[in-house]
């Protein structure tokens, strides 16, 4: 049980929740020493020095560490996000994460923090997981915070071209076939797909804007891009 916070503290006091010998004396109560823990809860007694009864409001000699962050989880958008958790603890911690696109912070921090949770905007095709795990420094005690974000939505353009398996027909023959890429120019493009949705990738052979044309292999991917000559 640790002692009050506030009001008149005893050398009885201290002997009581730290035990000693009598006669006890205030300088037998320097914390690190072989009476009272160094733990957060200790942070206001001294090591050495000058030393008094006041530096003990409430220093405990529980040296069982505690640690805890809430939420344990959370889900996020694909955008750039920053939010924050609530560690609470007795005692030094650190903190990192298993991925790079979430915060690692190797400094110590002590006792109850909120810390910022900076989450890097998500570019890939689909969602992904990072876990952030927080860790007392002298007994290794961790507790884990899981973060989900979600896959961006993607925008697929439209694009009129010809279509051939000869790459001179497609460049001069009839634009009259609709494909989709999330591409923001034609020529840009690593894979069409006859639907808005990307769900079903185009048949292998050349498109054509009447400018560029790209070779699609059978799975809808643009293998090599050039130039129609006229």
């Amino acid at each position: 049980m640790a002692l009050q916070t506030s009001g008149a503290i005893s050398l009885l006091d201290l002997k009581n929740e730290f035990g000693g010998s009598n006669p006890v004396r205030l300088s037998d109560y320097y914390r690190g020493g072989s009476i009272v823990p160094d733990i957060f809860n200790n942070q206001d007694v001294p090591t050495s020095g000058t030393i008094k009864i006041s530096d003990f409001y409430g220093a405990s000699a529980v040296t069982t560490e505690t640690l805890s962050v809430s939420p344990g989880s959370n889900s996020v958008p694909s955008n750039a996000t920053t939010y924050t958790v609530q560690v609470t603890s007795n005692t030094s911690w650190t903190y990192s994460s298993n991925v790079s696109w979430l915060p690692s912070n190797p400094s110590q921090q002590n006792g109850n923090v909120n810390v910022s949770i900076n989450v890097a905007s998500n570019n890939s095709s689909s969602s992904r997981n990072g876990v952030i795990t927080f860790t007392t420094v002298n007994d290794g005690i961790t507790a884990t915070h899981q973060v989900t974000q979600s896959a961006p939505t993607l925008v697929y353009n439209a694009y009129t071209v010809a279509f051939s398996s000869n790459l001179s027909t497609a460049c001069s023959g009839s634009l009259n076939t609709t494909v989709y890429s999330t591409a923001s120019t034609f020529s840009s493009s690593s894979q069409l797909f006859i639907d808005n949705q990307g769900n079903t990738p185009v048949s292998g052979g050349y498109y054509s804007n009447g400018f560029e044309v790209l070779f699609v292999d059978s799975n809808g991917n643009v293998t090599s891009n050039s130039v129609c000559r006229r």
